[in-house]
């Protein structure tokens, strides 16, 4: 006669079986928080059918059979957990792999809108030196002369790396710069010659809207 634990687990393999086919619709259709609880039903399910599993073995143990005979009718119950075990590493890869993802895409997504934002202020400083010149806050001829001393001035002898954008290197060039060419005495259009001079193109480019005056000089050091 069968017994009432057999029935127990007879029924939570069937419930494995319908349980394990629904995990390549599931995974087809993406959606994480659905893969998610799907992979946990399935822990639930396979938690419940070892410790039925136990349970059964114990029973028959009890009951006189044979330690050969108790093993072999728990091969199929164990084979059953070890592939749904499989199939929950895969479901925990794929969350993994799906999260890597998003975090990528989170961080793609942040380095275009600090870019964007960094235009938009270069743009709004270039904007609003052009309106102060436009008013006679800044006088465009006033310039001439000091860009002319700028070839009359007599360069010193530069021992600074050029500054290659990262953020690692700023304070470093910027104390050694600050030190030979920005705590002198030269016309700040100078010193701004200087600057862009010790920059890489790539970065030289980003400040090329800036105009070539002192209060642009005053912009590039703040920026």
């Amino acid at each position: 006669m069968e017994k009432k634990s057999d029935n127990f687990i007879d029924t939570e393999r069937q419930l494995l079986k319908l349980t394990r086919s629904k995990t390549k619709a599931i995974l087809e259709k993406g959606n994480l928080d659905k893969i998610i609880r799907h992979k946990e039903a399935l822990g639930k399910i396979v938690k419940e059918l070892e410790e039925l599993k136990i349970q059964g073995e114990k029973d028959k143990l009890q009951e006189g059979e044979a330690i050969e005979d108790v093993q072999k009718w728990g091969v199929d119950i164990e084979g059953e957990i070890d592939e749904t075990d499989c199939e929950i590493s895969h479901l925990n890869q794929y969350l993994t792999e799906a999260e890597a993802r998003t975090e990528n895409e989170k961080r793609e997504k942040e380095k275009i809108l600090l870019k964007q934002q960094r235009d938009e202020e270069l743009y709004f400083e270039k904007c609003k030196l052009e309106q102060m010149a436009s008013l006679g806050s800044v006088s465009v001829k006033s310039t001439k002369p000091e860009q002319a001393k700028v070839s009359s001035v007599k360069m010193p002898k530069l021992v600074i790396t050029k500054y290659d954008g990262t953020y690692e290197r700023w304070l470093s060039f910027w104390n050694k710069f600050e030190a030979e060419i920005d705590n002198t005495d030269l016309p700040a259009v100078t010193k701004f010659s200087y600057l862009k001079e010790l920059l890489e193109p790539h970065v030289c480019d980003e400040i090329d809207g800036l105009p070539f005056t002192m209060e642009g000089y005053t912009v590039l050091k703040t920026f």
